[in-house]
């Protein structure tokens, strides 16, 4: 019959561990990764290849209420356009949306980028407000000279995301440039610079 002891799916390993257990492996297996949002033919595009790393979430309902929100607080979204930063507050929830922990912001510091009036540009730091659980952000100039970062993109951080405790790095191409790394953290000005949050 349907409800003999044959026809009973056995306890997956991992759900039979103890939550905290799971909660570090969720955090292993899902988190620690860039997800840079780039504009390709009209449509978002998450790298590294994001298939096989949402595949755990559908494994059963148990594991996605368990994970959903690891993706969007374990990892980093780095934008560099305008359009990429308002398609993906709009395609996500507000509970996806406050998850999020660190962002990077792409910026240009000097003009001679190809697409120029695509890039990212100060004043759309106002979406900030809207990241509700933000507390790390991090500049990724392209042209970073070893000068301070224009005070319009630290101050507009600090403008738009009121007063909450936030840490703000200044990052560099590598000499790979394929990656970043920090080379100065901006503490929060007693009056911040650059952009009214009014």
């Amino acid at each position: 019959s349907p409800c003999s002891s044959g026809s009973v799916v056995p306890m997956s390993p991992l759900l039979a561990l103890p939550a905290e257990l799971r909660n570090l492996i969720y955090k292993y297996a899902l988190g620690g990764n860039h997800h840079a949002l780039y504009e390709t033919t009209g449509k978002l595009h998450f790298g590294p290849d994001t298939d096989n790393l949402l595949a755990l979430l559908r494994t059963s309902r148990q594991v996605y209420s368990e994970t959903h929100l690891i993706v969007y607080s374990h990892n980093i979204f780095a934008f560099s356009t305008t359009k990429s930063v308002h398609k993906f507050l709009n395609d996500h929830s507000t509970e996806q949306k406050a998850a999020i922990r660190t962002l990077a912001l792409q910026i240009f510091s000097r003009t001679n980028m190809i697409n120029e009036r695509k890039a990212l540009k100060a004043s759309d730091l106002r979406y900030l407000s809207r990241l509700t659980g933000l507390r790390n952000v991090q500049i990724w100039d392209y042209y970073y000279d070893g000068r301070t970062v224009d005070t319009t993109w630290v101050g507009g951080v600090w403008a738009w995301t009121g007063g909450r405790n936030m840490k703000v790095d200044i990052c560099r191409h590598n000499s790979d440039l394929l990656s970043f790394q920090s080379v100065e953290t901006v503490e929060r000005p007693r009056v911040p610079l650059g952009v009214s949050s009014g």
